[in-house]
This record gives C-alpha cells, structure tokens and sequence, in this order.
C-alpha cells in the first residue's frame, strides 16, 4: 500500500502527466516530480523507498559514501556520486540526497534492478576520505567508526576477505584520487590482521581488541556500560552480616538447594539433605545429585567464598577452575572449557564463542571501576550471565560468584528462592533485550535484604520459615503470599 501511495516521475507518469493528476487529486508534493497521497507520511516513504527515488530521479548516480555501506537514510540524508562538476543537495520531502562530483563506473555493484553501489573495495576508501559536512552529517564514516565496520565484516568474511578488497582497493586508488585513503586502509587492514603493530594505527575499541585478539561481542558490552549507568543512579544497600559455622552452612545448602532449581535440578528438600548433609549421592540420579553438592562444597567454603580476582587473566582462571569443579561429573559438558559453539536461552543469544576472551575481559575493566559490594557482585554476576563462556552451569556459576563478591566485602549473600526463579530470570531478559534494569535490579535488592533478614542459625525455624514465606513453591504458586512476606520483613 506504501509503495502504491508514492508517485515518482518517469516510473509513475510523465512530469507533466503526475503534475496534472496531483492537482486533480489534492497529492502532496514532495519535490522533483515526486507525489504521495494527501494523508500519508512523507518521511516514512521517503525514507522506506529512497531507493526508488534516487534510481528514478537520479539515473546517472551510483550510490556511495557511508550510504554504500549502510544502504539506508541516516539523519534522513542519502550520499550518491554523479558525474558532475559540484556537490549539490536535494530536497525531497524530508528525504536530503546529497551529491558529490564523480566518476560513476570504476568498482561498482548492483543494488536493485537498475541501482548500483560501490563495491566494498571503493566504499571504503571513500569513508576514508576528508568529509566537510555539507547538513545533518558528514558523507564519510572516518577512520574509526569504518574500523567498527571492518571488524564486523572480518568476523563474518575472515581476514582472507579483507586482503582481497585491500588488493582491490590499492588498484583503483590511483583510478579515483584516493592514494592517501588506499594507504591509510592498508594500514588499517594490516594492524586489524595483527601483521603489523596496531598502536598509532587503529582507533575503535572494537577493533583493537580484534587486533589484540580478543574481539568482543558489541551488544553485551553495550548491556555492561548500561548496567553500569543503572547502578550510578541508584541507591546501592550495604548489609553487613556475620554469621557463625552453623549458619554458614545452612545457607551454603539453601543457597544450592535454590540454584539448582533455576537451573531445573529439583529434589525434594529431604532428598536434598541427605546428599549434602550425609554425603549420600542418589544413584539412580548421580549426575544431578553431584550437582547439589558441588555448588554447597563450593559455597560453603570461607576460603574460596572471599576469593575475587585482581586482573583479567585471575578473572579468567578462577572461572575454569570453579567450572571445572562445578561440572567435573559432567564430562559431556567439557568442565572449565569455553564453549566451541553459540548458546542461547529462548531468544536470548549470548556472546559467541570467539568473543568469550575478550567480552570478559571488558566486563572485567568496568567492574574494576564499581565499589566493592553490592554493585560489583551485581555487575559480576550479569557478565557471567550474558557471556555464557560455558556450554552448561553458566548460571549456578554466576550466582557463586555473586556470593563471592558480597561475602568478601562482609556482606551478605543473595539467595533466589523457587518462588522468585520467574521474575529473576525475567529481569535478566529485559537486561539482555532492551538494557532495562529496573526489574532486575528490584528483584535482586529484595532478595538481598531478604536474605540478611532469615534466621541462619537454627535450621528447623529456618526451614518453617522459608516454607511459611511459600519459598519452595514454584512461581505459579506461591509468588503472591511471598510477596507479602518480602514486603513484611524488608
């Protein structure tokens, strides 16, 4: 219906012809002989059908600039290139097209059945080139931001793609003026590939760490720097505890009772008690029962549970070597490897394999910059979440070191019952999707303030406690009555 509602000149009619049915229908003009219907948006059209503008309007030009990489409007401005002897910009409707002088035959592609591009190697010399902006924003990308670019074609493509359009593009350089750019671009290249030194060199942060090899997933490390920006405004709690032998290891095993859950590793509570308490493992369920108790023998141990790493690498090996005790019976899930392929969780896609290095290792540069406590335990705790390095136990992982993290500042842990499984995963969903923290963040105060409040001590008015609040049941179930107890003891 969009298409049928925009009237382009020679496509649609004559100049003359459009220019006479526009006035007898009440058209709105948008400019060089273009129409559209007298209650539609001009900008959603222009903008959704630029191509058929520009192939209509303009079909001498060859779509270029920073356009030629991104193939749609940005700021509501196209680049072409025609063969003429000045830049010039148009006007349609809210649509800029912006024209710089040219030659419109040497490296191009096709776009459409009669629009064509320059090809990669033309494009990125052209985004290489010194751009005055001439309206809303400049027609090259720069160095930087076509880095960003480069990197993200070399992760598709490999390195052998980049050489080939670096060979491609020094050929057509002299072709088109461009020798500086075509040196700048083998540089660029170069450093990316890591054969030759990148300091001085490259510019974006997304493509030194490819240099470095350690190339990180982009959209994680936006869900880090907006974490980061959530905890700045809020409040953050500190809740000091103390708790003696006893209760340290009541809430070890509640702690993994709870985490094993999430995870879909459900005993009955008695049941539970046994493997941890009496060291009996289930047989009949050995693997899952292993599971219990390696998360209590890793959450009951003071020494570990202080322990928090320093630099990246401690960062790295402590996540091995807990993973590797986590899942050592579990050798199908390879314990304190890095995952070899990608893993998700409904649509929630986490860092892909390759990126694991290097998306911690920025997860671990922020969290060095939060205070101790509650706001690196949170932060932690996500970065573990949304990089999955391992094929399973991401999650049991995640909530240890989330413990780790508050018990070394001497504060208290936070335990997930059953009953809160739904909305703390939710919350890390809206994270992940959207950057919104508002859930999880409120899920994870409560559940903070509501662990430092239990009675740790004595374990049968612990557990009646617990089973008073509806802890155990499952979301559908209990969450309203725990509702009423959070807000009664917080």
């Amino acid at each position: 219906m969009l298409a049928m509602a925009l009237y382009i000149r020679n496509r649609d009619g004559s100049a003359d012809t459009l220019r006479k049915k526009a006035a007898r229908q009440g058209w709105q003009s948008l400019g060089h002989g273009i129409y559209c219907e007298p209650d539609d948006d001009p900008a959603t059209l222009t903008f959704s059908h630029w191509s058929d503008i520009v192939q209509w309007t303009f079909p001498d030009a060859i779509v270029s600039h920073r356009t030629a990489i991104s193939l749609r409007p940005e700021k509501g401005t196209v680049f072409l290139t025609r063969p003429v002897s000045a830049y010039r910009n148009y006007k349609i409707g809210p649509l800029t097209i912006s024209v710089t002088p040219g030659d419109v035959k040497i490296a191009t592609r096709p776009i459409g059945k009669e629009l064509h591009a320059s090809d990669d190697a033309r494009a990125w010399l052209e985004n290489l080139s010194a751009s005055r902006r001439r309206g809303r924003i400049s027609r090259a990308l720069g160095q930087e931001a076509l880095e960003t670019e480069l990197e993200k074609i070399m992760t598709r493509k490999g390195e052998s793609y980049l050489k080939e359009v670096r060979r491609k593009a020094n050929g057509i350089a002299p072709q088109l003026g461009l020798e500086e750019q075509a040196a700048r671009l083998d540089a660029v290249i170069g450093a990316l590939c890591a054969t030759r030194p990148h300091a001085g060199i490259l510019k974006s942060e997304r493509a030194i760490a490819r240099a470095n090899r350690e190339p990180f997933d982009p959209h994680v490390v936006s869900c880090f720097d907006a974490l980061v920006r959530a905890l700045g405004d809020s409040e953050l709690p500190a809740i000091e505890v103390t708790l003696d032998r006893h209760s340290w290891r009541h809430q070890a095993f509640i702690e993994s009772f709870f985490s094993n859950y999430i995870e879909g590793t459900r005993f009955p509570l008695s049941e539970a008690e046994e493997i941890v308490f009496e060291r009996r493992v289930d047989e009949s369920r050995h693997a899952d029962s292993h599971d219990i108790l390696a998360v209590y023998d890793i959450a009951v141990d003071a020494d570990e549970m202080v322990n928090t790493p320093s630099t990246p690498g401690e960062f790295r090996q402590l996540l091995t070597r807990r993973h590797a005790f986590l899942m050592h019976n579990r050798q199908d899930k390879r314990p304190g490897q890095w995952k070899e392929k990608p893993n998700q969780a409904g649509n929630v896609i986490f860092a892909a394999p390759e990126t694991v290095n290097g998306t911690l290792t920025q997860g671990f540069e922020r969290y060095l910059d939060l205070p101790r406590g509650f706001a690196r335990a949170v932060f932690m705790h996500f970065v573990i979440t949304q990089v999955h390095p391992f094929d399973d136990g991401n999650g049991r992982l995640a909530r240890l070191f989330l413990s780790a993290e508050l018990v070394s500042a001497d504060e208290s842990k936070i335990i997930i019952p059953n009953v809160k499984r739904d909305d703390y995963i939710n919350g890390l969903r809206l994270a992940n999707r959207e950057e919104d923290f508002r859930t999880m963040l409120k899920v994870i105060t409560q559940l903070y303030r509501y662990t430092a409040a239990l009675p740790w001590r004595d374990y049968n008015e612990l557990v009646d406690t617990l089973k008073e609040h509806h802890a155990f049941d499952d979301p559908d179930d209990g969450l309203i009555r725990f509702s009423r107890a959070l807000r009664a003891m917080t």
